[in-house]
């Protein structure tokens, strides 16, 4: 399954995961920078914030999903 974080940030799950923290959030961190990368950051400047927290989160856990 594909994500975008668009999407989920208007329906207001960025916001929840980015507060919980949890497993969850790695998996969908890393399903959406594995979809995005940099190219992502470059279309949306507005989310690129969101996109660095969640590298940040993805190098601290490394293992795969």
């Amino acid at each position: 399954m594909r994500f975008t974080i668009l999407s989920l940030y208007k329906k207001s799950k960025i916001k929840k995961i980015l507060n919980k923290g949890s497993m969850v959030y790695c998996k969908c961190a890393l399903v959406v920078v594995q979809d995005f990368k940099m190219s992502f950051i470059k279309r949306w400047n507005k989310y690129s914030a969101v996109l660095m927290r969640i590298n940040l989160i993805s190098d601290m856990f490394p293992w795969q999903w």
